[in-house]
């Protein structure tokens, strides 16, 4: 347990730092400065976005879309992780001479630290489905019209959404799946902006 604890502590280190870089690449393409040591080349799909709030919109709104997408091929994976190491254990807690207190206690709390993830990995999915939708809806109001200063908040609103989810569950997306969906989500990302005549 003191372990699980050390490692959540300086993988929550490790998630904030990559954040933080993360968010200095998204300011720098957004508007055109040069915050980040560190840009990414290829990462968002918005170049025919001109600098601006709409662009940091979109770019967070692909981000998202993209998270939503990946998160939603974790849950399944984990759920069937979870269902599959805790079963042993639950069936131990529950055998002949499964009163041990202290035996008892470890053996629960694996199952538990499985099912709080899950938890935090169901949550995290349905705030960013929900930040997607107000994306959506926001970029379909506004259209092709030029920003005015009231658009800037409503834009900014989804945005910081997001980055409240995230920095609120501190889990790192699954690269196996988000690499080999990658490319599949980035076709879904080109259709979606097509249908909200964001190209």
């Amino acid at each position: 347990m003191i372990g699980y604890i050390g490692l959540s502590s300086v993988a929550k280190y490790l998630f904030y730092s990559a954040e933080t870089v993360k968010r200095g690449d998204l300011i720098d393409n957004s508007f055109g400065t040069c915050y980040s040591d560190c840009n990414t080349e290829g990462y968002y799909n918005n170049e025919d976005i001109p600098y601006g709030v709409k662009k940091l919109a979109l770019n967070t709104y692909e981000s998202s879309f993209h998270t939503e997408q990946t998160l939603r091929k974790m849950l399944f994976r984990y759920a069937m992780k979870m269902l599959i190491f805790s079963i042993p254990f639950l069936i131990s807690i529950f055998s002949i001479g499964g009163s041990d207190i202290v035996r008892l206690l470890f053996e629960i709390s694996i199952p538990l630290i499985m099912l709080s993830q899950f938890f935090i990995l169901i949550v995290y999915y349905t705030g960013v489905k929900s930040v997607n939708e107000c994306f959506k809806i926001e970029l379909i109001n506004i259209g092709n019209k030029t920003i005015e200063i009231k658009d800037n908040a409503r834009l900014l609103k989804p945005v910081l959404d997001y980055y409240n989810i995230k920095s609120w569950a501190t889990t790192n997306l699954d690269s196996k799946i988000f690499k080999n969906h990658n490319e599949q989500i980035s076709e879904l990302w080109q259709k979606r902006k097509e249908k909200l005549k964001l190209v």
